[in-house]
């Protein structure tokens, strides 16, 4: 190509490119230290060349944008925090942030990422290598799983806030969230987990608060040991139950929030009590059995722990419903059968008697044929008699007259005991020969 052409050419580009670039930022609100991309139908990282080095914080939450690309910042080193939530993000190029030294929050939250481009190597090596990330927001994406050594990448070890909440999250693997060692915050609220893996946090030494409120656990059998933890949200679960003493591993725990489970009655055993440091539990919002189970609580003289600022309203028995249960006089709270129990022992004992009924009138129906029967196993048939009589008188051969009688059972004549015989007089001529 002509090098006169060429000279031509690279103005005319030039100019297109401070044109985009000066509309782009012309949508843009901005100050000295904030560049303000907010709801600007951007569907692209714009490239903004008269941005200053004093500005820190990127914005460009609420557009269109579909994939993030390395920004073309002539200060990138300078910026400290970008937020790119609601937009449509499904891909992140290589190294998009590689130039943002000093980044500290990354908000990727309500965009399309899932949990198959959501691995090791996304972020090794598509989100890059982070040196001073302290914030990171996924919130809102349908990760669905977090496979293992997710986060162990280099880069992370400064997080210290991690927000998985409303994830799609139906389990948390080994190790998945491992080797986060300053993590201080992880909140996996509004996620679909029913089984604690204590295992899945394994590492988190520096962990001080855990958010695992509305999610699908139904009973709690185990704890991670996180020494540093103290605050523990489970609102909003499915809980009926929980392990005896699974809270004493938690000897910093300061807050414990049960509001909203399924919780029927309290045992003193279930909660740190014990714990000289813990301040606050939340049990708001259970349908409380008001019984003597709960007499404990409304005896407790503990001033340390915080329980009658709550409401723990009664569900039953009736006449308690709404009631909160600290309203109650101790000697009130009493317990009655369980009506459950009763119902299925009623309810086995009704068909006991039919069975016994039944079986009654069946012998009864049946009592002919049945003594038949009985008639039957006795010996029947005929039998013979036979009675032989000699007689002495003249003559060379002897005269003997046999009497045989035949005896004939009957069905109806054993019933009463009765025989017929029959009597047959037979002569028998004998003779000396």
């Amino acid at each position: 190509m002509d090098t006169s052409i060429m000279c031509k050419i690279l103005p005319i580009l030039s100019l297109i490119t401070f044109v985009i670039g000066t509309t782009s930022s012309s949508i843009c609100r901005r100050n000295e230290t904030i560049l303000d991309c907010r709801n600007t139908g951007l569907k692209d990282i714009p490239y903004i060349p008269e941005l200053p080095g004093t500005v820190t914080h990127l914005d460009f939450s609420f557009n269109q944008i579909r994939v993030v690309s390395p920004f073309n910042l002539p200060h990138p080193s300078s910026v400290v925090e970008v937020y790119l939530a609601h937009n449509n993000i499904d891909t992140v190029v290589r190294g998009a942030f590689d130039d943002m030294t000093r980044l500290e929050v990354l908000d990727l939250s309500y965009n399309q990422i899932n949990g198959s481009s959501l691995n090791i190597y996304t972020f090794k090596y598509e989100i890059g290598h982070f040196e001073n990330i302290k914030r990171l927001i996924l919130k809102g994406n349908h990760l669905g799983k977090l496979e293992r050594l997710t986060f162990t990448a280099y880069g992370f070890s400064t997080l210290e806030y991690l927000d998985l909440s409303s994830c799609s999250l139906y389990t948390l693997e080994h190790l998945s969230i491992d080797n986060l060692a300053r993590l201080k915050h992880l909140n996996l609220s509004f996620n679909h987990l029913s089984k604690f893996e204590a295992l899945s946090l394994e590492g988190l030494s520096e962990l001080e608060v855990l958010d695992l409120s509305h999610n699908e656990f139904s009973i709690l059998n185990e704890m991670s040991r996180l020494v540093s933890l103290n605050t523990l949200y489970l609102d909003s679960n499915k809980l009926e139950a929980i392990k005896e003493n699974i809270f004493k591993p938690l000897f910093n725990l300061k807050m414990l929030s049960l509001k909203g489970n399924m919780f029927r009655t309290l045992y003193p055993y279930l909660l740190p009590l014990d714990s000289h440091i813990i301040k606050d539990i939340r049990l708001d919002d259970n349908p409380w059995h008001c019984d003597c189970r709960m007499r404990w609580l409304v005896e407790d003289k503990t001033d340390d722990i915080i329980f009658r600022d709550f409401k723990l309203k009664c569900e039953f028995p009736s006449r308690y419903r709404g009631k909160n249960v600290f309203d109650i006089r101790s000697k009130d709270l009493t317990c009655y059968a369980d009506y459950s129990r009763l119902i299925l022992l009623l309810t086995l004992f009704i068909i006991v008697c039919f069975m016994l009924v039944g079986i009654v009138w069946f012998i009864r129906a049946n009592r002919k044929y049945l003594k038949h029967l009985r008639c039957c196993d006795k010996k029947g048939g005929e039998y013979a008699a036979v009675y032989h009589h000699e007689d002495d008188g003249n003559g060379d051969g002897k005269d003997v007259q046999v009497n045989i009688i035949n005896t004939t059972t009957e069905d109806d004549s054993l019933l009463n005991n009765e025989e017929t015989t029959a009597t047959e007089d037979v002569k028998l001529q004998y003779s000396d020969d």
